[in-house]
Order: C-alpha cells, then structure tokens, then sequence
C-alpha cells in the first residue's frame, strides 16, 4: 500500500486499531508483563517509520491491552456493559 500511494500521489491513514478491533498489542504483539513495554515500542515504531497520517486509538499510547477473559461481570464497572448484562 506504501508503494501504491506513492505512486498515485496519496496519502495513508495509519491505524492499528479501532473500538471495532483487539487492541493492537493482543492482535500483533505480546501484552505478557515481560513483554509489554517492548512489544508497545515495536508497534509504535512500525506505525510511526510508514508514510501518513498515524492515528492513535484511546490508550494505545500507553500499551493498554484487552480485558482479561478471566475477569467475571463483578469486575465491570461500566453502566452500559451492566445493563447490558442484565
């Protein structure tokens, strides 16, 4: 794609991730506490080094990673997931 809107005058959008998507360190990366702070720095890297405009999702600046599948619906404190839940 790099190549491809270089070629036709474009520019990219750069994005990882979305409300719609795992955070990019669970999807691309390892969010394991050995790996985290490396895993983050790599994909920040790669986002950063391609041509456009990179956007950054609400706490992927800082590695945030995706809710443990261990967690129960007591460890919600979000309104619309409980009353969802319910």
């Amino acid at each position: 794609m790099q190549k491809f809107m270089y070629a036709n005058s474009g520019w990219n959008a750069l994005y990882l991730e979305n409300h719609d998507q795992p955070r990019s360190i669970n999807r691309f990366a390892c969010s394991c506490p050995n790996h985290r702070a490396i895993s983050t720095k790599l994909l920040a890297t790669f986002l950063g080094c391609q041509a456009g405009t990179p956007f950054i999702y609400q706490g992927q600046e800082w590695g945030m990673t995706n809710v443990s599948k261990e967690w129960g619906i007591d460890e919600y404190k979000d309104l619309n997931t409980l009353n969802h839940w319910r």
